[in-house]
């Protein structure tokens, strides 16, 4: 079945340390709708020192994407971070493998530094393998979060990783 297969994209990433360092306070914060006042919790937020952030820029090298399921013709991979979509070429398929040839994506995101903590916060980002079957039809294949914060920690480093996709 599907799920006895492993798929899996693999991909280095590497990204320009900081290089647009800032300071953001965190002042406006969503509501919750009709509830009443504030909590006690929020207010102690609101009272927090300003939250710093550090702009980052990442830049994802995707090699192949492989064990694909048979009658798989091609695919593309696309970074999905908020409102912003960075995808790659449409690649055919050749024995149940895209090879993307190293194609560079860059993606460009703040990581807010909690005060309370002194570290980064998780910041999540969607890497989706959609399924092309024609000019107009395609399907989302397979998809995994990738949590930035986790490439921040050596920055300038590249780091190289095989992610299991969920069909």
């Amino acid at each position: 079945g599907k799920d006895a297969r492993e798929l899996c994209v693999e991909y280095a990433r590497s990204y320009i340390a900081s290089f647009d360092k800032h300071t953001k306070k965190m002042f406006s914060r969503k509501g919750t709708g009709g509830t009443t006042g504030p909590t006690s919790s929020s207010k102690l937020v609101m009272k927090s020192k300003g939250w710093k952030a550090d702009k980052y820029e990442f830049q994802v090298t995707v090699r192949s994407v492989y064990n694909l399921l048979p009658g798989t013709k091609r695919t593309q991979v696309l970074l999905k971070r908020g409102s912003k979509v960075a995808k790659t070429q449409i690649v055919d398929a050749s024995n149940g493998e895209c090879d993307f040839n190293d194609e560079v994506l860059s993606i460009s995101t703040s990581l807010f530094v909690n005060p309370r903590t002194g570290e980064y916060e998780s910041k999540p980002m969607l890497l989706t393998v959609k399924e092309i079957m024609s000019k107009t039809k395609t399907r989302v294949y397979a998809e995994s979060k990738i949590d930035l914060m986790d490439f921040c920690l050596q920055p300038g480093k590249e780091i190289t990783k095989t992610v299991p996709l969920k069909t």
